[in-house]
């Protein structure tokens, strides 16, 4: 038998490995080293897949099963977003403090990466043969670049030869004491993104000398009105079950009160009426607005570089985000139009090898793009699982808010289900991909303990 490894000092372990990606790609090989040694002390096989960038690497894992159905397969990014200004603490310490693992990437995702690791462990160790074989891609690049798994299928096709997926996706949510778990979502769908650069113009003079309208000060009015659109509440088929599922959960009255307005709600100014109290009513508003319709962030701006130069121009970035049944690319793109016309110019960003009419068409495809069965085993596996270790707590289907580089696999039509295994608090939530990312001890122990059973149901 191999080494014997705690969920949370693995998940320390990893934290402390700085795989920050900043648009280049991660120094991923760290970790890919660790995981790999774990594995292969156990006669595993393995196999690493190096990027062009060097020290940028994915790893393959395959446990092997009986091979009465194709293999399951568990994705999990080993990078981690860089770190942006508002830290109280080193983001690469891992240190666990007042019950939390802390650090950048304990939450999103080595926490769910150790996890899946040692739950995975004790199913071998245990001598557990699975009915199928159990992969385990730890992949690079998900958080940007160009050699994440998309590329990795590119290079070796033979990678997209399983049955289903199972990534990061829907959240665990605890109840308003911020501890008590209440509602248990897998995602089985999610949002696409999308792009828009919205810009303005006016006269370039010396900044001594300013005009009475410059680019900035445009562009600063632009963003207000951008900052108060309000897009359409859309309720998506799985949301809508998601939110039935809400309401059977929380034990607050008023949120249950808002969301049977929701669900009962006909018309579009019900619906929007109904939504804003739902977000109102709700513990996690951010989360619950962009599970009711398709959202707009603004994510990078250009203008100025001189200070004695007014700029002739200036641009804000917006990142969009699409729920599947819920409003099109172009709805949005016609609402952002009208909201900024007749004072600024909107774009379509899209990669350097599409034009314009190509990423709008690749982003239709992805918004029609089917959602995977709840009645599929996967699905079944979980639910099973979380009445194990969660007695009692309701479990919903839901639209994965963000996205996963599940992706390539999606286009397949291969079946893929998300799920973050560890009951989270608004405060946790948000700290995702922001300042002082943690995850709570108990959460991490309670996640691999949900993964074994979940992977138990495949070694009967």
């Amino acid at each position: 038998m191999g080494e014997t490894v705690d969920v949370v000092d693995l998940a320390a372990e990893l934290v402390r490995m700085d795989t920050s990606h900043q648009g280049e790609g991660g120094l991923t090989l760290p970790v890919v080293e660790r995981l790999e040694a774990l594995w292969s002390s156990r006669g595993v096989e393995t196999r690493q897949f190096p990027t062009p960038k060097e020290g940028n690497t994915h790893l393959w894992v395959r446990i092997a099963g009986r091979g009465a159905a194709p293999p399951l397969m568990f994705l999990c990014h080993t990078d981690v977003v860089g770190v942006q200004p508002g830290w109280t603490e080193d983001p690469f310490a891992g240190e666990v403090r007042e019950g939390y693992l802390r650090g950048r990437g304990a939450l999103d995702m080595k926490g769910m990466v150790a996890a899946v690791t040692t739950a995975c462990l004790r199913l071998v160790d245990d001598g557990a043969v699975p009915d199928r074989d159990l992969v385990l891609l730890y992949d690079c690049d998900e958080e940007g670049g160009w050699h994440g798994t998309s590329w990795l299928l590119e290079q070796h096709p033979e990678l997209a030869n399983v049955g289903a997926v199972v990534t990061e996706g829907g959240w665990a949510l605890c109840g308003s004491d911020g501890r008590t778990p209440m509602l248990a979502s897998m995602s089985c769908a999610e949002r696409t993104f999308g792009a828009l650069r919205v810009s303005t113009v006016a006269m370039a003079t010396h900044s001594s000398r300013p005009m009475p309208r410059s680019a900035i000060g445009a562009l600063a009015s632009i963003i207000t009105r951008l900052e108060r659109l309000e897009l359409p509440v859309r309720l998506a088929p799985l949301n809508r079950k998601y939110f039935e599922c809400l309401g059977e959960a929380t034990a607050d009255p008023e949120l249950a009160d808002a969301v049977t307005e929701l669900l009962a709600a006909g018309t579009q100014p019900e619906l929007d009426a109904a939504g804003r109290r739902v977000v109102t009513a709700s513990g996690y508003p951010a989360l619950h607005n962009a599970l009711l319709r398709s959202t707009l962030a603004f994510v990078a701006t250009e203008g100025g570089k001189r200070a004695n130069v007014v700029p002739s121009a200036a641009s804000v970035l917006l990142q969009l985000r699409f729920t599947p049944g819920g409003s099109s690319p172009a709805e949005v793109i016609d609402l952002v139009r009208e909201c900024v016309r007749p004072d600024a110019d909107v774009a379509v960003v899209g990669p350097p090898w599409e034009n314009e009419a190509e990423t709008l068409a690749r982003w239709q495809r992805e918004w029609t793009a089917p959602h995977s069965s709840t009645g599929h085993e996967v699905f079944a596996a979980w639910q099973h699982a979380i009445a194990e270790v969660h007695p009692g707590v309701v479990t919903a289907p839901v639209v994965f808010e963000g996205g996963t580089s599940a992706k390539p696999w999606r286009e397949k039509g291969i079946p893929v289900f998300g799920i973050y295994p560890y009951f989270v608090d608004d405060g946790t939530l948000t700290a995702m991909h922001g300042a002082d990312e943690r995850v709570r001890v108990d959460e991490l122990r309670c996640a691999e303990d949900l993964l074994h059973g979940m992977l138990a149901r495949f070694c009967r």
